[in-house]
């Protein structure tokens, strides 16, 4: 175990090409799906906690959406020319994991949404990434740690964060730092 998580040591390096790898994924949903021509219109479909015990996480994450689409909009869209103006569609998991289920096959059903970036706890997002699979829609974990959601090989799920063994390697690594 230990030397499995050596091997897997996460420094800032690996840290920055996640954040990079993830702003890709969430700068060009378009190509999620395949598209050959740049849409007008982009249309994400949100899964967030914006009531129960998630709520804190969910509405602030769920805002800091609300600017960053604005200002993307307003400045010409995803490419800048006007085309790939995003729209936003949130659903509430309620902070629990059958609500999540049904809401994210709920936002699957509208054919406009591209991809479904996702800001549930990993009980949740466990049990949503099922749901997207049976869908064939990209879930795009932007929060959950849980290792299962990425061990698992599917292939309509994408982690723009760390699981839980790499958050705690990177703690430890922090750490150390601190006391060097």
């Amino acid at each position: 175990m230990v030397k499995e998580l050596m091997e897997r040591r996460i420094n800032k390096r690996t840290v920055i090409k996640g954040i990079g790898a993830g702003a890709f994924v969430l700068a060009a949903p378009a190509l999620v799906r395949a598209q050959t021509a740049r849409p007008d219109e982009i249309t994400l479909g949100a899964l967030c906690s914006l009531t129960g015990a998630g709520a804190v996480f969910g509405n602030s994450v769920k805002n800091a959406f609300d600017v960053r689409i604005e200002q993307l909009n307003q400045s010409g869209g995803l490419w800048g020319d006007g085309k790939g103006i995003v729209k936003l569609v949130v659903a509430d998991d309620q902070s629990k994991p059958e609500i999540a289920v049904s809401e994210l096959a709920r936002l699957a059903r509208d054919k406009n949404i591209t991809a479904l970036p996702s800001l549930v706890p990993s009980a949740s997002t466990i049990q949503a990434t099922i749901e997207a699979e049976r869908q064939q829609i990209s879930y795009i974990n932007m929060a959950a740690a849980a290792k299962e959601i990425n061990t698992r090989g599917l292939k309509y799920t994408f982690s723009t964060c760390n699981n839980s063994d790499g958050v705690v390697q990177a703690y430890l690594d922090y750490t150390k730092g601190i006391v060097e």
